[in-house]
């Protein structure tokens, strides 16, 4: 990946490509209302996947993180997704993540209490490392799918901002 990105899409499986406005990512950090759709899928959750996870964060010095996971039907466990994400520095210039490890703190009622990630990018031996705190959210349907989402606290790398988290399933 290369120039600057206003918009961003990410495949991590066959038959499932996730689309990102980079503005209306960049206006979580500015905005008390979060501006909705930040992302798109190209087409619906293809066959042999039971969930998508999308992360949209956006923290106060203009970075983004842009991340989705992919779960196969017969996954039975988060470490079997397909992930794929990517940093955007605060010009705009995007840098793949090479290995995203996401985990989710759910509530006893279903809902997503907190994010961990940890981001490696490529010949880096550390991590960037990412964590969000609910602060809000709903779920809806539409269309044919299912959509839970989390608005998150956010910090990454020490930067505050905010961050959508939204998990899509089939109806």
């Amino acid at each position: 990946m290369s120039g600057v990105a206003d918009q961003v899409t990410l495949t991590p499986a066959e038959g499932i490509s996730v689309e990102w406005d980079t503005d209306a990512v960049r206006a979580l950090a500015n905005d008390d209302a979060h501006p909705q759709p930040a992302w798109r899928l190209d087409g619906a959750l293809a066959p042999g996947f039971s969930a998508l996870r999308v992360v949209s964060g956006a923290t106060a010095d203009g970075t983004l993180l842009l991340l989705c996971a992919a779960r196969p039907e017969a996954a039975a466990h988060h470490d079997e997704d397909a992930v794929a994400a990517v940093l955007v520095s605060p010009e705009g210039e995007p840098e793949a993540v090479e290995e995203a490890l996401v985990s989710t703190e759910y509530a006893a009622d279903g809902a997503i209490r907190r994010l961990g990630l940890e981001l490696y990018k490529e010949g880096d031996d550390y991590p960037v490392r990412g964590a969000g705190d609910a602060t809000g959210g709903g779920a809806a349907a539409a269309e044919g799918e299912r959509r839970d989402v989390a608005e998150l606290a956010f910090r990454l790398d020490g930067s505050a901002g905010a961050a959508l988290y939204e998990v899509v399933r089939p109806a």
